[in-house]
């Protein structure tokens, strides 16, 4: 789903900074993403996070969504993290401001990676020390510019 102010920028219409969903909208979203959620299996959004991943969980994200912890409250969480960080960075690159060369180079993506996943999860835009990346990924990355 495309944020609003992806959207515009797309269709080259301005939406104002303070533009903010209507409750109806984001109440609209969220069933939307509740029924996807309750769709996949009964009760599938109502699981608590295990304690290893409430553990993960920066102070601020475990601050925000409370206790207990359910599932599709932090699945609700990272889209609107996503939506931010693409309505940034789409608007960036409509601007000229980031090249296709930029988007693939290796500190770009650990860069998306940190701004994606940092503000909810401790390990986000770390590099793996538990489980090695993938031989050739970075080298995979920057050579398919080519």
């Amino acid at each position: 789903m495309r944020s609003t102010k992806a959207s515009a920028r797309l269709e080259k219409r301005v939406v104002p900074a303070d533009h903010v969903r209507s409750k109806k909208v984001e109440q609209f979203v969220a069933s939307l993403r509740t029924k996807a959620l309750m769709a996949l299996e009964p009760d599938y959004g109502e699981t608590l996070v295990t304690a290893e991943e409430r553990d993960a969980l920066t102070v601020a994200a475990r601050g925000l969504l409370g206790d207990p912890i359910r599932k599709a409250d932090l699945y609700d969480l990272e889209p609107r993290i996503q939506d931010e960080v693409a309505d940034e960075y789409v608007a960036r690159v409509l601007d000229g401001d980031l090249t296709a060369a930029d988007l693939l180079a290796d500190h770009f993506v650990r860069e998306l990676h940190r701004r994606l996943y940092g503000p909810v999860w401790e390990w986000g835009g770390r590099q793996r020390s538990r489980v090695p990346p993938a031989p050739g990924v970075s080298v995979s990355l920057s050579s398919s510019g080519d």
